[in-house]
């Protein structure tokens, strides 16, 4: 983590692990000897570098799902939402079988320099309160 804020400091922004930059320098947070601003600009980056490199992924994801399912649009699979690192879809009960599991491998696919697969949990119901883990 001091690595990565010296890098920051050094380079007045911060990056996402697909290159994605957030600027610092107009911040006026490093370089005026301000220690409560630095460290503000310390934890911006970051949190830049983790929830803007999971925005990225997930927005990856649904595009990739519009890619390669598109044909399934709007009868039998529909974007809702995306929550935080969550995307919601309605999606046909007779298709829930052949749709969840792509999404799913969509969804667990290494991104960037990434080794490790993003680990998936995709849950199921006909309501937000009736919600069950999807068991394929």
């Amino acid at each position: 983590m001091k690595e990565w804020h010296k890098i920051c400091r050094k380079q007045k922004h911060a990056t996402t692990m697909l290159g994605a930059r957030r600027h610092l320098h107009g911040r006026k947070h490093y370089g005026n000897g301000d220690e409560f601003l630095r460290s503000a600009a310390d934890r911006l980056a970051y949190s830049m570098r983790i929830q803007g490199s999971s925005a990225e992924i997930t927005k990856l994801v649904e595009g990739r799902c519009y890619r390669e399912l598109g044909s399934e649009v709007p009868m039998n699979l529909r974007f809702f939402g995306m929550v935080h690192d969550e995307l919601l879809f309605y999606v046909r009960k007779a298709k829930i079988s052949t749709l969840v599991p792509k999404i799913k491998e969509f969804m667990s696919q290494p991104y960037a320099d990434m080794i490790i697969p993003m680990e998936t949990s995709p849950e199921i119901g006909d309501s937000w309160g009736k919600l069950s883990d999807w068991e394929g």
